[in-house]
């Protein structure tokens, strides 16, 4: 519809033109007619005028084209074509009449207006033409404003639209301005309320003072005289704790001998008895122990590891193993020539100290993983000897059997030492394999007699996986080459190398082929263990996109792992305070925390717990803070996750305690040391840790403030948050935290940093 209307415009731009030509022609023919009669000089002016009534209508016909009611104007297009079609037709018959008369110019002056003369009258040609131009003029000027007073409507409409809108933006308006009017009286009210409201809390807080004050003489008095009597148990305390943190190694230890034999003895063909024998010699020694950790119990700040302790170590003596253990030392004792004890120190039994390090058994056929792989004892156990040294030394050379068909030769070695220095005492399990006949390696396979210390395949498996090619490794699989239940010379599986390796195919491939993600190694932690504890252990220098898509892919084989049978909560991890606390000690040199903080946040949602403590008490939060003072994000996240700021150790410091005891060690090449601090004591005092907090020696963390730039930093620290600190009474080193009120307002924490 446009274009029609923009070609019809042009057409009535066009034909106006061309009646304006031709009546300026016609103008001219008749100007040249000298001394015309009055008729042609009224035909004259009425051609003039309606040449003027033309160029108004060419003049509107251009204007409508950029007109905001086209629709409106379009209508009186058609009238404008047909009177402007009426003027051409008279003002070419004009013309042509007029240039006829200009022929006669030859004639005389007379002759030539009598011909013109005779022409208008005989033709009729003036009247008529007079009377058409007349038509036509009345034509255009009722068009032209019939459209002006359609213009006129429209516009009209227009306004009273907008003059609608405008009333009902001003009634808008002032209901608004009412409503806030009305508001801005109940602020009023409430400032004025509030004012005296803190007017009065002010003078209660000047008596709550005053009685505050009465009873800090009363505290002071009361700690002192428990500092006295603290610094007289402080050596025997001392001494004590340590005994129990010897014992507390000592029960771990043991803990996994048994259930490690328990799990594992029996699948491998050799005798619980056998096993067993060094646990039931060191039986009243321990029991011994148990019974002075018992009288420790009351130390303050290791009750919670001692109530676990107790409940582990009882179950190992009075576990379901004790009856088939004692059953096993009496079938021994027939069968042996001699079993003797002689060395019955009570005090020497009481120092007795395994060596975790040490106490990990190098097996390699004792801990096939399935019944086929088991070496089945042809004879019974006829080499049996148990000879306890007189000085220090105890070695047990349990079993020792031989196969004369197939040439299998096995034996079992159970040897514990015992030393005056706990440090060096030890236990050690051994269980060779020796093969005499070459002619046996042949069919070992189908033997089944622990296949993995001689295939040459197996060296090639655990190369596919330090790389995601799973096909090869499938194949190898499918064709029974290699299982997955396969160990090498250090007892660790497939599962275990591609773990190690953080590769996420192959890993998922060994889990969908049965692998088994609990026991991949001889340790006895779960296969997750090995995916952070070998591909983080403190690599600062590592590039930050690799190390970022590591750590991705170590959460998703976490997830995996947790899906085909690890638990987030499995008792191994107590030993190592849990994943989340180790994680922490493994990356406490990594600058760059955006990927620890990821993995902590989705270690999290996969379940493992914050609240786990490791063996200083220390919980996450604790154990992070003391290990890392530049990781600001990390910090962030695990407030953000719901860690208890109120947490204490084993020694009962909180986090602030953490914080000053870590600025008072030197940190080399940490740059805006006091700039970090600042933003953790501040992040720690908005979640909600307590700056009064005593620990176990009666010191709270302004009494660890030891210069004065640090106590200036203490003091804005507290600022920010609203509060202030001011000296004890009568102990100088007594200092109290308290709220102020009156400052939460006016203290602006961006000018802070």
């Amino acid at each position: 519809m446009a274009l029609s209307i923009a070609a019809n415009a042009f057409s009535v731009v066009g034909l106006a033109d061309v009646v304006t030509r031709t009546g300026q022609t016609l103008t001219g023919g008749i100007s040249d007619i000298c001394q015309a009669a009055s008729d042609a000089e009224e035909l004259l002016r009425e051609i003039g005028h309606i040449s003027q009534i033309v160029t108004a209508t060419r003049l509107f016909v251009v204007e409508f084209q950029s007109s905001p009611f086209t629709s409106e104007d379009f209508q009186v297009l058609p009238d404008f074509q047909a009177a402007l079609n009426g003027c051409l037709s008279e003002f070419e018959y004009l013309a042509k009449r007029a240039s006829q008369a200009r022929h006669v110019r030859s004639d005389g002056i007379a002759a030539r207006v009598g011909k013109s003369m005779k022409w208008a009258e005989e033709e009729g040609g003036l009247a008529s033409a007079r009377q058409r131009l007349e038509s036509h003029r009345v034509s255009l000027m009722t068009t032209l404003s019939l459209a002006g007073r359609q213009q006129e409507l429209a516009i009209r409409k227009k306004l009273q639209r907008l003059g609608d809108t405008l009333g009902d933006l001003q009634f808008s308006a002032d209901a608004r301005t009412a409503l806030l009017e009305k508001e801005v009286k109940n602020y009023s009210a409430n400032i004025a309320k509030i004012r005296h409201e803190v007017s009065g809390s002010r003078t209660a807080r000047s008596k709550l003072t005053r009685q505050v004050h009465n009873a800090s003489k009363e505290v002071v008095q009361v700690r002192a005289a428990q500092k006295r009597s603290f610094a007289k148990q402080a050596l025997s305390t001392s001494a004590l704790i340590s005994k129990v943190d010897n014992l507390q190694n000592t029960i771990d230890t043991i803990s996994d001998e048994v259930v490690y034999s328990r799990m594992k003895c029996t699948s491998c063909g050799v005798r619980l008895e056998i096993l067993t024998m060094p646990l039931l010699l060191m039986r009243q020694p321990l029991s011994n122990l148990l019974q002075s950790m018992k009288t420790a119990r009351n130390i303050k700040g290791s009750a919670f590891e001692l109530d676990w302790i107790l409940s582990e170590f009882e179950e190992i003596l009075a576990g379901s193993h004790s009856a088939s253990a004692k059953a096993a030392l009496t079938r021994s004792k027939r069968s042996s020539q001699a079993v003797t004890m002689r060395n019955t120190d009570a005090e020497h039994e009481k120092r007795l100290v395994l060596s975790t390090k040490e106490c990990m058994p190098s097996l390699g056929l004792a801990h096939a993983s399935t019944a086929e792989r088991r070496v089945t004892f042809l004879q019974p156990c006829n080499h049996f000897k148990a000879v306890m040294g007189q000085n220090d030394k105890t070695l047990l050379h349990v079993a020792e059997d031989y196969d004369a068909e197939t040439g299998v030769r096995v034996s079992c070695t159970v040897g514990a030492t015992f030393l005056p220095d706990p440090e060096r005492s030890n236990i050690g399990l051994t269980i060779t394999l020796s093969l005499e006949s070459h002619a046996f390696q042949e069919d070992l396979t189908d033997r089944h007699i622990t296949p993995y210390l001689v295939i040459p395949s197996y060296s090639k498996a655990i190369d596919y996986t330090t790389s995601d090619e799973v096909e090869p490794l499938l194949e190898m699989l499918q064709t029974n080459e290699i299982s997955v239940f396969d160990r090498d010379q250090e007892g660790r599986t497939l599962l275990w190398h591609a773990a190690s390796n953080c590769q996420l195919h192959t890993f998922r491939a060994l889990l969908e082929a049965g692998a088994d993600p609990l026991r991949s190694s001889l340790t006895g932690e779960d296969v997750i263990w090995y995916i952070w504890s070998i591909n983080f252990p403190g690599q600062p220098y590592l590039a930050r996109p690799s190390l970022r898509r590591k750590h991705g892919t170590a959460i998703k084989m976490t997830r995996l792992a947790l899906q085909y049978g690890c638990k987030a909560t499995d008792h191994a991890w107590k030993r190592h305070g849990g994943l989340l606390n180790m994680l922490c000690n493994l990356m406490e040199a990594v600058s760059e925390d955006y990927p620890l903080s990821r993995s902590l946040r989705s270690l999290t949602t996969l379940g493992y717990s914050l609240e786990d403590r490791n063996r200083q008490g220390e919980t996450v939060l604790l154990a992070f803070i003391r290990r890392s003072l530049m990781m600001h994000i990390t910090l962030t996240t695990i407030l953000d996750l719901g860690a208890n700021t109120r947490a204490v150790d084993r020694y009962g410091r909180g986090p602030i305690h953490v914080c000053f005891e870590q600025e008072s060690e030197p940190k080399p090449g940490l740059v805006d040391r006091d700039r970090l601090l600042r933003r953790r004591l501040v992040d720690l005092l908005r979640a909600g840790s307590d700056p009064n907090l005593l620990d176990s020696y009666g010191l709270s963390p302004s009494d660890l403030v030891d210069t004065p730039e640090l106590w200036g930093t203490w003091e804005s620290c507290l600022q920010v948050v609203g509060m202030k600190i001011r000296e004890g009474d009568e102990d100088e080193d007594a200092w109290v935290v308290y709220w102020d009120m009156c400052e939460l307002d006016s203290v602006d924490p961006s000018a802070f940093w």
